[in-house]
Parts: structure tokens; C-alpha cells; sequence
């Protein structure tokens, strides 16, 4: 094996940190001041974001969950979560593929990923599918919605 090889092995591994972490979350909810900033690609195929957000970042958004999101939804390669943008609630898909940078400042402690662009025509589509076509999420916890305006580019 190549080092490439390792390298996209140990991503895999550390995506799956994010996957507990989210899991977690969902089931418990988040403790005191902790809080996730999630920076994610918005140009990766399986991404799904309201369409006026990947023309206002066509190539990266941060979101932040704390106080306020609803739905999160976790299942093997993707998350799924309810925020708030300028007021109005959207429901948004990430796969952990599309995930550049997962923090929690509470703790001081992040990843941080370098996903290639030609990695997305390689992107998996998840085992389980219901009716609609998407991966199958299951509901652990209804929590709150949080708004990133104040995390926006001008």
C-alpha cells in the first residue's frame, strides 16, 4: 500500500469520530457551552442545502450546532440537521465526506480535512434507502435551532 492509501484510511477513521460524536449528540443532546462548528463543501454532489446557500457559498459554509437545531439525524455517511438561515428553518444533508472541519471549542478540539475534488465522483451512497431515495436517518432527539448569520461571509 501507498501512503495515499493510509492517509484516506485514517480519514475514514476520524470521520467515524465525527459519526459518534453526532450520534452522541443526537441521543443526549450537548452539555453546558458545548457547541460544533461543521465546516462543510457545499459543491459535493450529496450535499443537500436550500439552493439561494450554495449560491451564497459555492464552496464552503460553516454551520454551528448549540442552542438551536432541530432533527438532528445521523445514520453511517451522512448527517442530516434543521437550522435556521436568515430566519426561515431549513433542513440540510451533509455526508461526512463533504465534512472540511469539525470543531468544539468548549474542549478545544477539532479535526480538520483536505477531501480532493475528484473524491466526490468516487462519493459511496449509503446502504439503507427509504422510498424517497435518501439514506435512511434515524431521529434520536429533537433539540434546537441555531443560526449562523453572524458566521457569514459579506
Amino acid at each position: 500500500m501507498d501512503y495515499a492509501t493510509y492517509e484516506k484510511m485514517v480519514d475514514k477513521a476520524l470521520h467515524g469520530v465525527i459519526h459518534d460524536i453526532l450520534m452522541h449528540t443526537a441521543q443526549h443532546g450537548l452539555k453546558d457551552d458545548q457547541h460544533f462548528y461543521i465546516t462543510f463543501l457545499t459543491a459535493h454532489p450529496d450535499v443537500k442545502i436550500p439552493q439561494y446557500l450554495k449560491e451564497d457559498y459555492p464552496d464552503e459554509i460553516t454551520i454551528v450546532l448549540q442552542h438551536q437545531f432541530d432533527n438532528l439525524m445521523v445514520s453511517k455517511k451522512q448527517f442530516a440537521v434543521d437550522l435556521y438561515f436568515d430566519d426561515i428553518l431549513e433542513s440540510i444533508k451533509v455526508p461526512f465526506s463533504a465534512v472540511i472541519s469539525f470543531l468544539d471549542p468548549s474542549v478545544n478540539w477539532g479535526l480538520n480535512f483536505d477531501p480532493e475534488i475528484s473524491d466526490f465522483s468516487k462519493a459511496s451512497t449509503p446502504d439503507a434507502h427509504n422510498e424517497s431515495g435518501d439514506p435512511e436517518l434515524k431521529k434520536e432527539k429533537t433539540g434546537v435551532v441555531v443560526s449562523i448569520d453572524s458566521f457569514r461571509k459579506k
